[in-house]
């Protein structure tokens, strides 16, 4: 990963210094490197740093760099731009709409690492234990064990090693072939068995009773959680002390800030991981006796922007929004409604309904 890093960064230096120098120039003029000659300057380079590589891994990290830069010319991410350029205000806002899009550097220190694979150049074989396999890649052999079984007649599209604060994993992108019949239609639809879900920060809210409870806790108020959050804020204070006092002596970070820093990190894992399991035994429960679901289609987004404001217009109730904004991204509402859609549709072959949330919070005439 370090290397794949240190090949993306050089080619952002070479792509940078290229658009530099083409800015002034008109468009027969400008100059632009081929394939091969990228690669041979990447290599040059990390021959000349004394690190070792592999050609493959290079070749890969300029596939995927191009694959960025090509994104951010894409018509999606320009529109995107000039929206932020059109409503930017103050200099710090320009320079951040300008620079929306474009492939940032990719720093090797972050706890959260990962690496891109192509379907080429792989194989998985058996291993001695029934409860792992191997995964060969560039020549390498990789202990895995799986999560779940892969499904028969699959088309491998990519490979992500991935790294965080618990250790090391593997993903596949695959496709596969799959019928799915729904069971209930418009036609055969039990109106016992449809609910419809309200989602809030706190709860969710349901139109019929599971075991006689409407409203579902959805973990946030729990004991364990406010405990974590207190001793992650602790944490965070004595961090954020040591950083004033480096910056203030101009030292280095000591080995207690970074023991500290994996604390942390193990702490907010271990409270996401709760809260999917929470959630996903929450899903399980609703897919496994209702028929139908209908979701609202909130906006996320929209929901959590800030009020903040600028240092021309100033906003209003800053403070309040700012809390109502983190408790919003701290459900991970999205989360629930991705596995209560795949869930529903793809392991169940039932109904899943997005609805717009517009007038959902009216009462009705006859009520």
């Amino acid at each position: 990963m370090f290397i794949y890093n240190q090949a993306y960064n050089i080619c952002l230096n070479l792509w940078q210094e290229e658009q530099e120098k083409n800015r002034t120039l008109p468009k027969e003029k400008q100059n632009h490197k081929k394939q091969k000659e990228i690669d041979q300057e990447v290599k040059n380079i990390l021959m000349a740093r004394k690190l070792e590589y592999k050609t493959v891994v290079t070749q890969q990290a300029r596939i995927n760099f191009q694959k960025a830069v090509k994104r951010a010319f894409s018509k999606e991410v320009v529109s995107e731009r000039k929206k932020a350029m059109a409503t930017a205000v103050t200099p710090k806002e320009k320079a951040k709409a300008i620079n929306l899009g474009f492939p940032k550097f990719k720093s090797s220190k972050n706890i959260n690492q990962s690496f891109n694979w192509n379907n080429q150049g792989y194989s998985i074989l058996k291993h001695d234990n029934d409860r792992f396999e191997i995964l060969r890649l560039i020549r390498e052999n990789i202990k895995i064990r799986y999560h779940r079984a892969l499904p028969k007649n699959f088309k491998m599209c990519s490979i992500t090693i991935s790294k965080d604060v618990t250790g090391y994993f593997v993903s596949f992108g695959i496709e596969f072939q799959k019928e799915i019949d729904l069971v209930v239609t418009s036609e055969n639809l039990d109106m016992t068995k449809f609910i419809g879900i309200d989602l809030n920060v706190n709860n969710f809210a349901i139109s019929k009773p599971l075991n006689e409870k409407q409203l579902l806790d959805n973990g946030s108020q729990n004991r364990r959680a406010v405990q974590f959050g207190k001793v992650i804020k602790t944490l965070q204070k004595k961090q954020s002390r040591r950083d004033k006092k480096t910056r203030k002596l101009k030292e280095k970070k000591g080995k207690n800030y970074k023991k500290t820093q994996i604390k942390i990190n193990r702490l907010k894992k271990q409270q996401s991981n709760k809260k999917s399991d929470l959630y996903h035994k929450i899903s399980k429960t609703l897919t496994d006796k209702f028929e139908s679901i209908a979701v609202e289609d909130l906006k996320l987004k929209n929901m959590s922007k800030s009020s903040k404001g600028n240092e021309i217009n100033h906003g209003k109730n800053i403070k309040q929004k700012s809390g109502l904004n983190r408790s919003i991204l701290s459900a991970s509402l999205y989360q629930f409604v991705a596995m209560l859609q795949y869930k529903q549709t793809m392991l169940n072959e039932k109904l899943f309904v997005k609805v717009n949330p517009q007038y959902t919070s009216q009462i009705c005439n006859r009520c």
